[in-house]
């Protein structure tokens, strides 16, 4: 593989630049791992903020409708409120 390399010193710098050339992509996938590594951390805190928002509208729904069957009004908190 190095047959074409004139010496020691010239295999040595092959060598060199091929393990700094090796150790940048390792470096850049790192990076690459780390950013998607942030990037599925924000996407599930997302994700757990969206699912504590539904569970909030569903019990809200929820409790809506129990107050229109027992009072047959809207909820006091919505009674008045309007498009603005």
């Amino acid at each position: 593989m190095l047959d074409h390399l004139e010496g020691p010193q010239e295999a040595y710098a092959y060598a060199w630049n091929r393990h700094q050339e090796m150790l940048s992509d390792v470096r850049q996938r790192l990076t690459e791992i780390e950013a998607e590594r942030e990037q599925a951390s924000s996407d599930q805190a997302r994700e757990q903020l969206a699912d504590e928002y539904f569970r909030l509208m569903v019990d809200v729904r929820a409790r809506h409708r129990v107050w229109i069957v027992e009072h047959g009004e809207d909820l006091p908190e919505i009674r008045e409120w309007t498009w603005s």
